[in-house]
């Protein structure tokens, strides 16, 4: 069977016209409780919810609303090369993944002046059958050029033949699809090849062969013992399958990545909340954390299956499901977060990874207590296996935080906290 279903470019091109009316809407800036009146139901909302709020006032890294860029057009995301160029019958290409591959989920993108590091995020799409492709995007910002920005230049140099030109960037995604969750391994697979396209002295063949044949080559990995490895810029990236009775995620995923990111009793309220289908909302200011973590999470409830309303990484124009009358996991970037604070539901339990904190609704139901043994039992176990993981990743000692939090005084227990969270953050 075929480890990648498809092989993207997503660039960034001028809106068309019969789109200006997202490009209005994209401008609009989300509800602020500082800035604004609100109403008292969207003022309740984000009193609940403060806790997961962006500490700056600017939401969104990626739009910038600064006077130098007005004069630039708005941009939109579009498919401008993909392998195969057909639809495979079994796994057709979905026709809302532009959306996805930008990390903020816009219809429109704006040109920044500020250039910025190549990311990758993974984000998942399910079809009407609860299939699952799992995408892996690697997002690079090439210099953009547009018809008024040279007028403006030309104008420029009539006035000052020293002024420098400004440079604009514009992102452009490529992005792996595939039906398996080895997002760990596509990570390397697009890094070292985006490493081997722009360090041209190392290319053997052309690019084009290699997404042809990670594409048609390269097949996936048979339950059990056998293993699929391919190299790259001398980097080894394996591909193997546990046996078919265990998920695939318990060797494709880094596990350690949620228990540095929530301490142990607040992966037991988010894993519990699932096994009672419960609806869950995971915030993070990195994007590349939330589908990584919703898939550990998702295996952690191996033998039982996670079957209900499932987006690792919502776009900002899906906000209005997180009202759904039906159990779901999704996640959402913090600077994505102020526009959804409305359509959450006060059923909803909302985890952040980044501040590990946790925040109930007002008609979040109660859940039924675990045995008391059992719970003991599970606890004693993943504080012996994984217990400092949450406390190393923020350059703490769990004893010496243990000591600080007996003495009771809060204040000491605060400032420990706040140090342990600006190191992660």
């Amino acid at each position: 069977s075929r480890l990648v279903e498809y092989f993207v470019m997503v660039s960034s091109v001028p809106v068309e016209e019969h789109n200006k009316k997202k490009e209005r809407k994209a401008r609009s800036r989300p509800p602020n409780p500082k800035r604004d009146k609100l109403n008292r139901s969207t003022a309740a909302k984000f009193e609940v919810r403060k806790a997961h709020l962006p500490l700056l006032e600017s939401t969104d890294d990626d739009d910038d609303d600064d006077e130098d860029n007005k004069h630039l057009p708005a941009l939109e995301p579009k498919i401008t090369a993909r392998y195969p160029s057909k639809d495979h019958k079994d796994q057709p290409l979905n026709l809302r993944l532009p959306q996805f591959c930008h990390s903020q989920g816009t219809d429109i993108i704006y040109p920044t002046s500020q250039y910025k590091m190549p990311r990758i995020h993974h984000f998942v799409l399910t079809d009407n059958m609860g299939g699952k492709q799992y995408g892996t995007c690697l997002t690079v910002y090439e210099e953009f050029e547009s018809d008024d920005n040279n007028n403006n230049t030309n104008k420029n140099k009539n006035n000052s033949t020293n002024e420098k030109k400004k440079t604009y960037y514009a992102p452009r995604v490529l992005c792996l699809l595939s039906t398996y969750p080895y997002l760990t391994a596509f990570r390397t697979y697009l890094t070292q090849l985006y490493r081997l396209a722009t360090m041209t002295d190392c290319m053997t063949a052309p690019i084009e062969r290699y997404v042809q044949n990670i594409c048609c080559e390269v097949p996936a990995p048979p339950p059990g013992a056998y293993e699929v490895q391919l190299e790259i810029l001398n980097t080894p990236i394996r591909f193997w399958a546990p046996p078919a009775n265990q998920p695939i995620a318990y060797v494709s995923l880094p596990f350690q990545v949620l228990f540095e990111c929530l301490d142990i009793s607040n992966v037991l309220l988010a894993w519990y909340s699932l096994a009672c289908e419960r609806k869950v909302l995971l915030v993070s200011e990195q994007v590349s954390l939330l589908t990584v973590c919703s898939e550990i999470l998702c295996s952690l409830l191996f033998p039982m299956k996670w079957s209900h309303l499932y987006i690792p990484v919502l776009p900002r124009s899906l906000c209005p499901m997180l009202d759904a009358p039906m159990p779901y996991l999704c996640g959402i970037s913090r600077a994505n977060f102020p526009y959804a604070v409305q359509d959450i539901g006060d059923e909803t339990i909302v985890v952040d990874l980044d501040r590990n904190c946790i925040s109930v609704g007002p008609n979040f139901p109660e859940l039924p207590p675990l045995p008391h043994k059992r719970r003991q039992k599970l606890e004693a176990a993943l504080n012996s296996s994984v217990g400092n993981v949450f406390w190393e990743a923020r350059n703490l000692d769990e004893e010496d935080v243990l000591k600080v939090k007996s003495t009771g005084n809060n204040a000491s227990i605060n400032t420990w906290l706040e140090k342990g969270g600006a190191v992660w953050e």
